[in-house]
């Protein structure tokens, strides 16, 4: 792992290893992260509260509770043929302007995306049907 300081942006580089341990860069000041082909989890709450503006989830399978939220991702999340599970308010609390869902298999938990303004699903053909209570923007993560 590296971490690369460019004035003001601080990117984590994960060049090796599998999984994304638990609250491991919660609270921080990351702007930005570098997945590497390898990794398959990112545990619960493991980017919570940071300024990530953008994910690439490469061949990522487990998206812990709460990993991303309250980060300010923006644009388009792609959601991988990799991934089998996104955990509770997984990714609540940003910007997200779209989501693309690639594996109609994909297990999403509740509040997954909530409150991210105007955002909008797409799925690939593959994908019947999605549960909308994933992205009601209403509530509260908590």
């Amino acid at each position: 792992m590296y971490i690369i300081c460019e004035g003001d942006q601080t990117i984590v580089e994960l060049k090796k290893g599998r999984e994304i341990v638990r609250d491991i860069f919660k609270n921080g000041c990351l702007t930005g992260i570098i997945i590497n082909d390898e990794l398959k989890v990112i545990e619960n709450h493991s980017f919570y509260n940071n300024k990530i503006k953008h994910v690439d989830l490469k061949n990522v399978k487990l998206v812990g509770n709460y990993a991303f939220s309250k980060n300010e991702i923006t644009g388009t999340l792609i959601i991988p043929e990799s991934m089998k599970y996104i955990g509770k308010c997984a990714f609540s609390d940003n910007f997200i302007k779209e989501v693309i869902i690639c594996n109609p298999n994909t297990i999403i938990e509740k509040d997954a995306f909530l409150n991210n303004p105007n955002i909008k699903i797409r799925k690939n053909n593959k994908a019947k049907s999605l549960n909308l209570s994933m992205f009601n923007n209403r509530r509260r993560c908590s």
